[in-house]
C-alpha cells in the first residue's frame, strides 16, 4: 500500500490551498455554492457513492448488524463524568451503530475487505477490563461478536468470539497498547499479545482476529498504516476507541513536547486518522455526549440518516433549493429545522475539516472547495451546513502555506494594522531556557512558556527570527487566540487565527494570514541556558511591564503604538486585550498589582513560595496568561494556556472589577491551581471556587456562598434543605440534587472548622505523596480525599462526609480513617456557616392596619434601610411588589390600592450583588361597599385650534378607586386610557367614562375637539383683460367649512378695496393690475390668493375718451375738446400707415402736454399720456 509522507501530505495541502488563495471576491451575507458542470459530476458522485452506502448499510444487513450490537442492550450509556467525543461513518461500507439525536453519532463500523473495523468515541465503550458496570459489559461482548463474525470465513481455524463464549477455545487479540491504558478482565474467554510494533510478524488475522488499536499509533508516523491495513483487508478486525476532542486538546500527552502549549489537528497530526480513513471512518473533535443517559438504538433510517455521503448529499440539495429540511431524518422526534440543520452542519463539519487525503471522499472534497465564496461573519453554519464544512477543512488547512497572502478577514479579526505602522527590524529578545516544566506541583495547568515580544505581525507579512547557531528547541507563534472554533454551530471569526513553526539556527520566516501578537516559545527545558533572539517585520504593539515601563512612557507613546491588540505585564499575569481598550488607560501600575494579588493570593492557599523548595516552589519564574476574544470554544471563559474569555473587555481593564466583581477571572485562575490527585470529576467546577472564595475574602468582599436566588435562599439554605433530606439515593456531586454552590458549602465548612490552613496542607499533602500512592481514579480520588481530610483535621470526619453522602467505599475507608485514632468534631461541621453582613431592613406602613389586620383605604409602605456590617462596604433598599416581581431600588414611599393581599419583600444589596434575606409585609386592603361611580372630566379646549390636540381625561373615585376609563372617538369602539389624540380635521366628538373597583359605572360624557388646519377658499370673476373705457366690477367669494371666516382684506395693487371690487371708465390706468386678497378663518388659518388682469385700449377708443372727458369735465374749454377730437380722427384715419399713424399721435401728444393742468385736468391728462405711449407701443 502506498505510504503518504508528511512532506507529500503537506504539499497535496498546498495546492488544495492554493486553488482558493486568491479568495474570491464576491461579498456574501453566506457561503454559496456555484452551479458548474464540475459541480454537478461531484453531486452526481456523491449521489452515487450515497446510494452505494444506503445499499450496502440498509435493509437486512444493517438491522441485523444493529440487532447484533444492541442484543440485550436498551441502548448506549452516556455519562456526564466522560464527555464521549464525535465519530463519523463516512465510506459506502461504514455505518452508524450509536447516534446521539442532539448532536453527533459516538460510535460507527465499517467493513473493509475481509475484516471489519469498530470506533468508539470513548474507551469506556470498548474496555474488556471493564467488571461492574453491566451495559459496558455486554458493549464490549456485542462488539466483539460483530468484529469477529466473519473471521472463520476469511481464515478458517480462528476462534471467533461466539465460539470462545460457548467454550470452543479463547479470543485471540493483539495489541501494541501498554498494561496501563489496555486490560483484559481475567474472566472473559480472551487472551491477549502485546508487540511492540504493528509490522511485526505476529500481526496475522489467522492467528490473531482482533487488534486493539490504542496510544502508540497516535503518536507515531504513518509507517503502521500499511500494515494494519493489510491486516483488515486479509481478514482481522480492529478496535479503536478515542476522544478525538481530547487529542486536539490535550496534543502534548499523545504527541510530545513538541507540542507543549498548542493543539493537536486531527487531520494534519494523527496517523491514527489517516488510518481510520482509509476504512471510511472518522474521528470528530466534538463532545457527542455530555450528561448522564442512554442513546436508544438507532432504527436503520437513523443510522443512514447520519451518514456522512447521506448528509452531503442531502446538503446539498438544501443548499441548491431543491430539498426542503423537513424531509431529513435527522434529531429527535418533532426536531424543528433548525435543530436539524445544526446537527447537519455538526456531523459535516466535523468530518470534513479533520478529513486527510486517505479517505476516498478527499478528492470530491478538493473539487468542491474551488466553488466557494466569500463569506462574511458572524457565520451560521446551519445556513450552509455543506459549504461550511469547506470552508472549516480549508482555513483548518490554511497553516500550510509558508506565504499565505493576507486574507480578506483579518481586518475583522484580528483587527487592522494601519498601512503607515512602522515596521520593526532587529529587535532583541531574550529567550531564557532555564524554566520548569512544573510536573510537580501537580496542578491542572502550571503557566506556559510563551514570551512576549512587544511586536505584531502584519497579516501577510513576512515576519524573520534569526536564531543562533546551537539553538534547538524553540518555536515562534503568531497570535493569542489559540482556541479552534470549528465545532462552533456559529463563527463570529475564522476559526483557526493563530499559527506555530519551530524555529531553526539562522534566518527564518514565518507569515500569518491573519496576523497576529509575536511570541518566542522555549519548548526544551535547559537549566542556566539563555540565547537572544532578533525579529524583523513586525509593528509595536502596546505593552505595559510592570516596574519596567513609566507612567509617562506609557502614557506618552506605548499606549499608542499601532497594533489592534495589547498586553499588560505584572509580575505573575500577561493580561492581552485589544488596544482600543487602554488607549485611555494612563496608568496600569494599580491595574497590574491587583492581577499579581489574584495569583499571590492562590499561590498562598496552595502553600507555594517562591522561596520554597520543590514540590513547593511556586511558578513564579512563568507568568499565567489571560487573553480576551470575541469567541471562545466553551463558556463565557475557561481555563488553561491561555485562560481566554469571551468579550469580557473592560472586565479585565478595570481595577474595580477585577477586585470586587472578578469572580470570573478568580474562578479560571482557580481551575490552573486545583490539585489533579484530589479533583474527582464532579467537583471539577465545585472545588475551583475555594481559591475564588478565598481571593474574595482577601479583596475584602463577602462570600458568594450568600448571594440569594430569586426565592431569597443562598447556599447554606440549600446546602442544609439537602443535608436533612432523607432521600435514599443522595449523593454529593449529583447536581439534580444540590446545585453547585450548595456543594460548594461542604468545602467551605471545612474551611470555617479548621481555617484556610487545613487547605493549605491539603494542598502540600498531595504534592509530597508518593507518586505510586496518588489515586488512578475518581474512586479513589474521593476515598484519598476522605482519609486525607480527616487526618489533617485531627478529627474522624466520616459523620460529616456520612451527611453529606459522600460516595467513598466505606468498608476499606472507614477502616483507614477509624485506624487514625483521631477524636470526632466537637461542633458537627455541616452546621457552620458564615454570617451575612448585611442585616435586612423593615417594611413600616401608613396608615397602621386595623385590630383585624386590614385596612380600608390605600396603604403606603416605607422601607427602612438595615445597612452593612462591613466597613466602608456601601448597601442600598430593595422591594418588591408580589412573589414574583422584580427587585426595585428603594427611593421614596410606595402606595398599594389594590384590594386583597398583597405581599411586599424588602431586602439590603451591595455593590457585589450580595443580599441580606428578606423581610415580608402582606397589606390587606378592603374597602367598604362603594356605590358611587367615579367622576371623570377632561382638559379638551375650547374654540378651534389649527394642530393635532391631546385629551387627557383624569378620573376620581372616593371610594374603591378608579380601576379602568374607556373612550370612544367619534362614535368608534371603546379604547381603554386616559390620553385621547386627535389629529385629523373637523369636530371630533369624544364620549368617555370610567369603572371603580366596586363595579360602579359612570354615565358616558362627551367633549368636543375642534381643528381646523385649512385657510379659507378664495374664488374672483376675474377676467384677463378689459377696456380702459369699459365700467370694472370684480367679485369675491371667500368660504370656509370649518371653523368660518373670521376676516378679509381686499388689495387692489397695494391699497385697500372693497367687495365688489368696482371701477368707472377711464379709473384705472392701462397696463397690469393685482387684486390681492387675505382671509382668515376662525382658527386662525390664513389663506392669501391674488388675481391679476390688464386693462387695454386701443386707437379706436382715442374719441370716446375724449368725449367722456370733455363730458365729466376733465377737458375745460370746448376748443381744446375739438382740437383734441380732431388730432384723434387724424390717427384713426392713419391707422393703416404706421408711421403717419405714429406722426399723428405725436401731435396729439404735444398738445395733451402742453394743456396739462391748463385745460386738461392734471389726473387725466397723466391717463391719456400713458395711453398715448401704450399706443405708440403696438
Amino acid at each position: 500500500m502506498q505510504q503518504v509522507s508528511p512532506e507529500n501530505y503537506t504539499r497535496g495541502e498546498s495546492s488544495l490551498i492554493h486553488s482558493f488563495k486568491k479568495w474570491a471576491i464576491v461579498s456574501l451575507s453566506l457561503i454559496t455554492m456555484a452551479a458548474s458542470a464540475g459541480q454537478t459530476a461531484a453531486y452526481a458522485q456523491i449521489a452515487g457513492q450515497t446510494e452505494a452506502a444506503q445499499a450496502a448499510t440498509s435493509g437486512e444487513t444493517l438491522q441485523n448488524d444493529l440487532a447484533l450490537f444492541y442484543k440485550d442492550l436498551a441502548g448506549i450509556p452516556t455519562y456526564s463524568s466522560s464527555n464521549s467525543g464525535g465519530v463519523s461513518a463516512i465510506g459506502e461500507q461504514a455505518f452508524n451503530v450509536s447516534v446521539s439525536q442532539a448532536t453527533t453519532p459516538n460510535i460507527a463500523a465499517a467493513r473493509y475487505g475481509k475484516g471489519r473495523v469498530y470506533l468508539a468515541g470513548d474507551d469506556l465503550y470498548f474496555k474488556p477490563s471493564e467488571q461492574t458496570d453491566p451495559d459496558r459489559l455486554k458493549l464490549v461482548r456485542n462488539s466483539l461478536l460483530w468484529l469477529t463474525q466473519g473471521s472463520k470465513s476469511a481464515n478458517p481455524g480462528v476462534v471467533d468470539y461466539e465460539d470462545a463464549l460457548a467454550g470452543r477455545g479463547r479470543l485471540q487479540m493483539i495489541t501494541t497498547s501498554p498494561s496501563s491504558r489496555f486490560q483484559v478482565n481475567p474472566a472473559l474467554p480472551i487472551d491477549l499479545k502485546r508487540i511492540d510494533s504493528w509490522s511485526s510478524a505476529e500481526l496475522d488475522p489467522a492467528r490473531y482476529p482482533v487488534a486493539y488499536v490504542d496510544f502508540p499509533i497516535f503518536q507515531t508516523s504513518d509507517a503502521d498504516i500499511p500494515y494494519l491495513e493489510t491486516y483488515v483487508r486479509n481478514g482481522g478486525s480492529i478496535a479503536v476507541a478515542a476522544k478525538g476532542w481530547v487529542l486536539e486538546a490535550y496534543a502534548p500527552n499523545y504527541l510530545g513536547d513538541a507540542y507543549k502549549g498548542r493543539t493537536g489537528n486531527l487531520g494534519i497530526d494523527y496517523p491514527i486518522q489517516r488510518l481510520l480513513n482509509v476504512f471510511g471512518l472518522g474521528l470528530m473533535n466534538n463532545t457527542a455526549t455530555k450528561t448522564n443517559g442512554l442513546l436508544p438504538a438507532p432504527t436503520a433510517e437513523q443510522a443512514n440518516g447520519a451518514h456522512v455521503l447521506t448528509l452531503i448529499a442531502q446538503a446539498k440539495a438544501i443548499e441548491a433549493g431543491t430539498l426542503d429540511i423537513g424531509e431529513v431524518k435527522l434529531g429527535p422526534p418533532g426536531a424543528n429545522a433548525t435543530t436539524k440543520l445544526t446537527i447537519m452542519a455538526s456531523i459535516l463539519g466535523g468530518t470534513v475539516q479533520a478529513l486527510t487525503p486517505k479517505s476516498p471522499l478527499y478528492e470530491t472534497i478538493q473539487g468542491d472547495i474551488g466553488n466557494l465564496a466569500r463569506l462574511s461573519f458572524p457565520l451560521d453554519r446551519s445556513k450552509a451546513p455543506y459549504s461550511s464544512a469547506l470552508l472549516a477543512f480549508l482555513l483548518n488547512q490554511t497553516g500550510l502555506e509558508a506565504a499565505p497572502a493576507k486574507s480578506p478577514f483579518a481586518d475583522h479579526f484580528p483587527g487592522v494594522v494601519p498601512d503607515t505602522a512602522q515596521v520593526i527590524y532587529g529587535k532583541t529578545i531574550e529567550v531564557d531556557f532555564g524554566y520548569s516544566d512544573y510536573a510537580y506541583l501537580r496542578m491542572y495547568r502550571p503557566p506556559g512558556t510563551w514570551i512576549s515580544t512587544g511586536l505584531y505581525a502584519p497579516p501577510g507579512k513576512p515576519v524573520v527570527i534569526d536564531v543562533p547557531a546551537g539553538v534547538s528547541g524553540l518555536d515562534v507563534q503568531i497570535g493569542a487566540h489559540t482556541d479552534n472554533l470549528t465545532s462552533k454551530d456559529v463563527w463570529k471569526r475564522i476559526p483557526v487565527v493563530t499559527k506555530r513553526q519551530t524555529l531553526v539556527p539562522g534566518p527564518n520566516t514565518i507569515q500569518s494570514a491573519y496576523g497576529g501578537l509575536i511570541y518566542l516559545i522555549p519548548t526544551q527545558p535547559k537549566p542556566n541556558t539563555k540565547t537572544t533572539v532578533f525579529i524583523s517585520g513586525g509593528v509595536q504593539a502596546p505593552y505595559y511591564v510592570l516596574g519596567q515601563t513609566s507612567a509617562s512612557e506609557w502614557k506618552n507613546s506605548v499606549r499608542q503604538y499601532p497594533a489592534p491588540w495589547a498586553e499588560l505585564q505584572g509580575r505573575r499575569v500577561v493580561v492581552t486585550v485589544p488596544s482600543s481598550l487602554i488607549r485611555q488607560l494612563d496608568d496600569p501600575a494599580q491595574l497590574m498589582e491587583t492581577w499579581d494579588a489574584i495569583v499571590d493570593y492562590d499561590d498562598a492557599l496552595a502553600g507555594l513560595s517562591p522561596d520554597s523548595p520543590p514540590p513547593h516552589h511556586s511558578p513564579i519564574e512563568l507568568p499565567f496568561r489571560y487573553v480576551d476574544d470575541i469567541q471562545i470554544t466553551a463558556g463565557s471563559a475557561h481555563a488553561g494556556y491561555p485562560i481566554m474569555f469571551d468579550n469580557y473587555g473592560t472586565r479585565l481593564t478595570d481595577v474595580a472589577n477585577v477586585r470586587n466583581k472578578g469572580w470570573g477571572i478568580w474562578h479560571e485562575t482557580g481551575h490552573e491551581y486545583q490539585p489533579n490527585p484530589w479533583k474527582w470529576s464532579a467537583i471539577t467546577e465545585v472545588s475551583v471556587n475555594l481559591y475564588s472564595l478565598y481571593v474574595q475574602e482577601k479583596f475584602g468582599n463577602t462570600s458568594n456562598l450568600l448571594s440569594r436566588d430569586a426565592q431569597g435562599k443562598d447556599s447554606y439554605d440549600k446546602a442544609f434543605a439537602y443535608l436533612e433530606s432523607g432521600a435514599p439515593d443522595k449523593t454529593y456531586g449529583n447536581t439534580s440534587q444540590l446545585d453547585l454552590f450548595g456543594q460548594l458549602v461542604l468545602f467551605k465548612q471545612l474551611q470555617l472548622a479548621y481555617g484556610w490552613e487545613f487547605y493549605t496542607a491539603l494542598h502540600t499533602y498531595y504534592r509530597e505523596l508518593p507518586a505510586n500512592q496518588l489515586p488512578q481514579n475518581d474512586q479513589q480520588r474521593i476515598d484519598t480525599f476522605v482519609v486525607a481530610a480527616s487526618q489533617l483535621s485531627g478529627r474522624n470526619l466520616l459523620s460529616f462526609f456520612d451527611k453529606w453522602a459522600m460516595p467513598y467505599t466505606k468498608d476499606a475507608v472507614r477502616a483507614k480513617v477509624q485506624a487514625l485514632g483521631l477524636p470526632e468534631p466537637q461542633t458537627p461541621v455541616w452546621t457552620l456557616q458564615e454570617a451575612n453582613p448585611l442585616s435586612p431592613p423593615t417594611i413600616e406602613l401608613t396608615p397602621a392596619p386595623d385590630d383585624t389586620g386590614w385596612n380600608k383605604t390605600d396603604v403606603t409602605f416605607t422601607v427602612v434601610s438595615g445597612g452593612s456590617q462591613t466597613p466602608g462596604v456601601l448597601a442600598r433598599s430593595q422591594y418588591r411588589i408580589g412573589n414574583t416581581g422584580t427587585w426595585t431600588n428603594y427611593t421614596s414611599p410606595v402606595t398599594i390600592r389594590t384590594e386583597g393581599e398583597t405581599n411586599v419583600y424588602a431586602r439590603m444589596i451591595d455593590d457585589a450583588g450580595l443580599t441580606s434575606e428578606y423581610v415580608l409585609q402582606t397589606i390587606r386592603i378592603k374597602r367598604p361597599a362603594d356605590q358611587t361611580p367615579p367622576v371623570t372630566t377632561d382638559d379638551a379646549k375650547a374654540g378651534w385650534y389649527r394642530s393635532a390636540q391631546t385629551v387627557t381625561l383624569t378620573a376620581t373615585d372616593d371610594g374603591t378607586g378608579v380601576i379602568r376609563t374607556f373612550y370612544s372617538v367619534d362614535g368608534a369602539p371603546y379604547a381603554e386610557g386616559r390620553t385621547i389624540a386627535v389629529e385629523s380635521e373637523g369636530v371630533h366628538t369624544i364620549r368617555y367614562y370610567s369603572i371603580d373597583a366596586a363595579g360602579n359605572e359612570e354615565a358616558v360624557r362627551t367633549a368636543t375637539v375642534r381643528i381646523d388646519r385649512s385657510g379659507p377658499d378664495v374664488e374672483a370673476n376675474v377676467t384677463g383683460s378689459v377696456y380702459q373705457t369699459a365700467p370694472i366690477t370684480i367679485s369675491v367669494r371667500v368660504t370656509d367649512s370649518l371653523s368660518g371666516v373670521a376676516s378679509t382684506v381686499y388689495e387692489l395693487d397695494g391699497n385697500i378695496a372693497g367687495n365688489p371690487v368696482v371701477f368707472e371708465p377711464l379709473a384705472l390706468s392701462v397696463g397690469t393690475h393685482l387684486l390681492r386678497v387675505t382671509a382668515t378663518d376662525n382658527a386662525g388659518n390664513t389663506s392669501t390668493k391674488s388675481f391679476a388682469f390688464d386693462v387695454i385700449v386701443g386707437i379706436d377708443q382715442l374719441d370716446d375718451i375724449l368725449r367722456t372727458a370733455g363730458d365729466k369735465g376733465w377737458i375745460s374749454n370746448p376748443g381744446i375738446l375739438q382740437s383734441l377730437l380732431a388730432k384723434a380722427d387724424s390717427v384713426q384715419k392713419k391707422r393703416g400707415d404706421k408711421e403717419q399713424a405714429l406722426q399723428a399721435l405725436q401731435a396729439l401728444e404735444h398738445e395733451v402736454s402742453a394743456q396739462s393742468g391748463k385745460h386738461i385736468e392734471t389726473g387725466f391728462a397723466s391717463l391719456l399720456l400713458a395711453d398715448i405711449r401704450y399706443m405708440q407701443s403696438l
